[in-house]
């Protein structure tokens, strides 16, 4: 009887354990998972058939953002004026996707 015990004891404590150590692993992906993923950039700047110099693009967002996407998409609009006749951009529009996470702007150039 005694070693029936015991046995069930040991049973015990191992499936505690186990219960343990799974929520802790599932519990520091949480916590690290978030604050790896970071906004990344989608396609390149898509020419818009309707209007003429206007473009879209996409800002990939998710987990803990070190800039916001509104200053990523400036960034990158900077960056497209740079080698072009562009003297000025006015986004028009601005768009949020939920899954998968991104922001999408319609932007306006003017020479």
């Amino acid at each position: 009887m005694k070693r029936h015990m015991l046995r069930h004891k040991l049973n015990r404590m191992q499936r505690i354990l186990t219960n343990v150590a799974f929520g802790l692993l599932l519990l520091s992906g949480m916590v690290v998972m978030p604050s790896c993923t970071t906004a990344s950039y989608g396609d390149k700047f898509v020419l818009d058939s309707q209007v003429a110099e206007q473009y879209r693009f996409k800002v990939y967002v998710g987990g803990l953002q070190v800039t916001a996407p509104d200053s990523q998409a400036e960034k990158r609009i900077k960056e497209f004026m740079a080698g072009k006749d562009y003297s000025s951009y006015e986004i028009v529009n601005r768009r949020y996707n939920a899954i998968p996470s991104y922001y999408e702007y319609t932007v306006k150039f003017v020479k």
